[in-house]
């Protein structure tokens, strides 16, 4: 399971809506919706799931 901590609640009401969203599509309706400043939110919250998913699946393949 990913885990990130030491987010805002605000941050994590952002992750809670991106992942609700249902496809790329919809995730990108909705990016086109927020104001600069959030966009740049929303990208940092997204590189952050991309490295823990990274180091979740470096830890699993150590480990077999």
């Amino acid at each position: 399971m990913i885990q990130i901590h030491n987010l805002t609640q605000d941050q994590v009401d952002m992750l809670d809506h991106m992942w609700s969203l249902d496809s790329e599509e919809d995730y990108l309706m909705w990016y086109d919706l927020l104001d600069e400043e959030d966009q740049k939110i929303a990208d940092y919250l997204q590189q952050m799931i991309i490295l823990a998913h990274a180091e979740e699946t470096i830890e699993e393949t150590q480990y077999k």
